[in-house]
């Protein structure tokens, strides 16, 4: 089996096949990142290949300094969050959308649960957004990936000691742009 330095190589040189079979082997990771922001599967898809396009563009800058999965990673986060943005001002921008309460109807308690979640998972996504890359990439993986510290060492090439550290920096950093960016937006 070919290394993904490999099938890079190949792929810089032209070879269509060699990206084809990189997108196909991190296409379950790539999906399980942006699930975490769409459950619309149009969404999911659509986002994917955005992702997919954005990586080909700019494989040539790939510097082989952290794993490949993890550089893709970084990009279909990046892609998902800058989609949610241009989705959130899409629906900013539409005047008269009739939902429940425009009709009269009134929201469940599932409903509004599921809404006050999604809700709060835009905030945190907005705020994470304001974040350096390595901050809001470290947080990603251990909140919303639930993945182990010694998985985020494997995939970063950090230490331990070093990945705990970036965690508590980016927890404090986090929290203070949702003190300073959105306390006024939340307590309303």
């Amino acid at each position: 089996m070919l290394s993904d330095e490999s099938l890079i190589e190949m792929a810089l040189r032209g070879s269509q096949q060699a990206y084809s079979l990189l997108a196909y082997r991190h296409e379950a990771l790539l999906r399980s990142v942006i699930r975490r922001y769409f459950s619309d599967p149009n969404e999911v898809e659509e986002t994917l290949q955005d992702t997919y396009i954005r990586a080909f563009q700019s494989m040539h800058s790939f510097r082989g300094d952290c794993k490949f999965s993890s550089w893709l990673y970084r990009i279909a986060f990046s892609v998902a969050i800058n989609r949610l943005k241009s989705n959130q001002r899409h629906a900013q921008r539409m005047d008269g959308s009739i939902g429940p309460d425009s009709l009269g109807l009134a929201y469940t308690p599932e409903e509004m649960n599921r809404v006050e979640k999604e809700e709060t998972r835009r905030w945190l996504l907005q705020a994470m957004s304001l974040l350096s890359g390595h901050d809001a990439w470290v947080l990603q993986l251990f909140y919303l990936e639930e993945q182990s510290i010694q998985e985020i060492c494997k995939a970063s090439g950090w230490t331990e000691s070093n990945v705990k550290s970036k965690l508590s920096r980016a927890r404090q950093r986090l929290r203070s742009i949702i003190e300073a960016q959105f306390t006024l937006h939340l307590m309303n």
